[in-house]
C-alpha cells in the first residue's frame, strides 16, 4: 500500500494511506477468528480461492502483487 501511494505521489496526486484500496491474499472472513484451529478451518472453505491463485501461479512462474492507480484512484 504504501509503495502506490509514494508512487502515486510522485506523479503529482495529493493521497493519503486512507484512500489505497487494499484487497488482502486471505480471505476476509479468515481474519475474525479467535484460535488458530478455526483461522484453519476457515481457510478450507476457501480451497476454490486458493486453487485459482495456484493455477495462476503455475502460469505466471511466481506469486505477484498488483496495483493500479487510475485517474487518481489506486486499486
Amino acid at each position: 500500500m504504501r509503495k502506490i501511494l509514494i508512487l502515486s505521489r510522485e506523479v503529482g496526486y495529493e493521497m493519503e494511506i486512507t484512500e489505497v484500496e487494499n484487497v488482502p491474499f486471505i480471505p476476509e472472513s479468515c481474519f475474525n477468528k479467535k484460535t488458530v484451529e478455526e483461522f484453519f478451518e476457515e481457510l478450507k472453505n476457501h480451497d476454490d480461492h486458493f486453487e485459482n491463485f495456484a493455477g495462476m501461479r503455475k502460469e505466471r512462474g511466481t506469486a505477484q502483487v498488483m496495483a493500479t492507480l487510475e485517474n487518481g484512484k489506486q486499486e
